[in-house]
């Protein structure tokens, strides 16, 4: 994804999650990076491998976890990018930590 597609001054994001930061999660943290959309300590990031975690806190400098549920506490935006055949358990293990307006 292009970053100059985003437009970080017409909507804040305030704190995101990215729920299954894998490669369809990070093609969408790069580029809100890049382009500003958020900062590094508005985005927490999780994934189920601790190996995979080292990697993205290492490259994007970002807050990461393998609980998704302590990820979408306090999200203002939260982003489920887990693969199909996972999202409705993903689903499922946050629902009780989501609210209307995430």
């Amino acid at each position: 994804m292009d970053p100059s597609v985003i437009d970080s001054s017409r909507v804040p994001l305030g704190r995101v999650a990215i729920l299954g930061c894998g490669k369809l999660g990070e093609a969408l943290l790069a580029p809100l990076l890049a382009a500003d959309a958020v900062s590094r300590a508005d985005l927490i990031a999780t994934a189920r491998r601790d190996e995979r975690l080292a990697r993205l806190r290492e490259r994007f400098g970002i807050e990461v976890t393998t609980d998704n549920q302590r990820a979408v506490e306090g999200a203002d935006v939260v982003l489920l990018c887990v693969k199909p055949q996972t999202a409705c358990l993903v689903l499922d293990e946050v629902s009780a930590g989501l609210g209307a307006d995430q």
